[in-house]
């Protein structure tokens, strides 16, 4: 039955730059389906399929291929997109509020202006993509590939970033206020003007990352690695709610340790030594949701 739906599908879609899809299909299944294959005179500049404005709300779409298709302004809103691949697709300003990407493969992809505010995103790959000035608020980005990515601009109030790879991925400006970043990498990136209040930093790696003007206020720093990182102060680190166990490069710590030993001694606001061991891996998934 998926089948011969997606075949209707295929065949109104217009695999172009232009033209509009308005069709509504709420809670559609097109799961397992290949919905775009590369065109004959294939042009890096063309998508290969436009679903540009389409209501896709609740669809099943997981282990569909929708590469370098045009989503832009589409809803997708609860709609199931685990293990989709949708690399090199333009979702600019699409509502995937709720929906559910695990494991899915967005690299590349556009998303600038899209609302994935709650959204599940575990174990995605985002390598290169744009989620400039995005909402993800409270989205669970849980063990996510980040790689080189740009959130700029990004609300990301409350997300969960525990154990993400973040490596050399753009958060100037973003706003990640109570965030949770535990155990995440964020070996030289940019993070500059970015908002971390009350924020949980455990064990999180920040080696080589440009913290200028990075907001700290009553951000959790325990355990977490500091060392190498750029245009950071000590007025910065004074406002965070604690420094327990933080790694910084001796100059720093010294200062620390002399201005505000409290922040560096205290266990009040940091986790119990047991709770935190900054194991490399994160803990095993779930078996219901492991990869096919």
């Amino acid at each position: 039955m998926g089948s011969i739906v997606a075949g209707i599908l295929l065949a109104i879609i217009p695999i172009s730059n232009s033209g509009r899809f308005t069709k509504g299909f709420t809670n559609i299944n097109l799961s397992h389906e290949v919905l775009v294959t590369k065109p004959d005179h294939d042009q890096e500049s063309i998508y290969w399929a436009n679903l540009m404005g389409s209501h896709l709300e609740g669809a099943q779409l997981h282990n569909s291929v929708l590469s370098r298709a045009n989503l832009k302004e589409a809803s997708l809103r609860f709609a199931n997109l685990d293990f989709a691949v949708l690399d090199k697709a333009s979702l600019i300003d699409a509502n995937l509020q709720y929906a559910s990407l695990r494991f899915s493969n967005l690299k590349e992809t556009t998303l600038v202006g899209a609302h994935l505010n709650r959204a599940d995103l575990r174990w995605g790959k985002f390598k290169k993509a744009n989620f400039f000035r995005a909402y993800l608020e409270r989205t669970s980005l849980f063990s996510a590939h980040l790689e080189e990515a740009d959130l700029g601009e990004g609300h990301l109030e409350e997300a969960d970033l525990r154990y993400a790879h973040a490596e050399k991925a753009n958060f100037g400006r973003a706003r990640l206020n109570g965030a949770m970043l535990e155990r995440a990498h964020f070996v030289g990136t940019d993070l500059s003007e970015a908002h971390l209040e009350e924020a949980l930093l455990n064990c999180a790696n920040f080696q080589g990352a440009n913290l200028r003007d990075v907001y700290l206020d009553g951000a959790d720093l325990s355990h977490a690695n500091f060392r190498g990182v750029k245009h950071l102060t000590i007025d910065q680190l004074s406002k965070a709610k604690t420094l327990y166990m933080i790694k910084l490069d001796s100059s720093v710590l010294k200062n620390i340790k002399k201005n505000y030993p409290d922040l560096w001694t205290s266990h009040k606001f940091a986790k119990e030594e047991s709770e935190v061991q900054c194991l490399p891996e994160p803990p095993p998934m779930p078996c219901d949701i492991c990869p096919p």
